[in-house]
């Protein structure tokens, strides 16, 4: 097909040939079991919010759930959907990761001491990581 360019310089296109492509990424991460769930779940929305229409997936909300009840701890899942560019999905994981991290830290929430070593191994930090025998 060959279209003028007197044509295109006044028409809108639209490639829709290939769609944005996107993964779904999944951070799971234990808390203690006094914090309520509510404020793990405002802070998560609060934390994530800027990061949606640039990394995160406008159209797809992340999504949040208490995947298991332990005695002291609440372990949580929460999906993300995010566009991949050019690189892997790491480089995304890394910048949610830290985001929560840092998130969770101003909102005075810790991580169980397990999820604390693999969210920083998940975020790229390598000073300071123990890695659990």
């Amino acid at each position: 097909m060959t279209i003028p360019n007197s044509i295109l310089a006044q028409a809108t296109v639209v490639n829709r040939s290939r769609p944005n492509r996107w993964t779904e990424i999944t951070v799971t991460f234990d808390v203690d079991a006094d914090v309520p769930v509510r404020k793990v779940e405002e802070t998560i929305q609060s934390a994530l919010a800027p990061l949606i229409g640039s990394v995160l997936v406008p159209d797809r909300k992340p999504n949040l759930r208490a995947a298991q009840i332990h005695e002291r701890d609440i372990r949580y899942r929460v999906n993300v959907y995010a566009t991949l560019g050019p690189n892997s999905e790491a480089p995304i994981r890394s910048r949610v990761v830290q985001t929560l991290q840092e998130a969770f830290a101003a909102a005075g929430i810790e991580f169980s001491s397990t999820s604390q070593t693999v969210l920083k191994v998940l975020a790229g930090a390598t000073e300071g990581v123990r890695h659990p025998n």
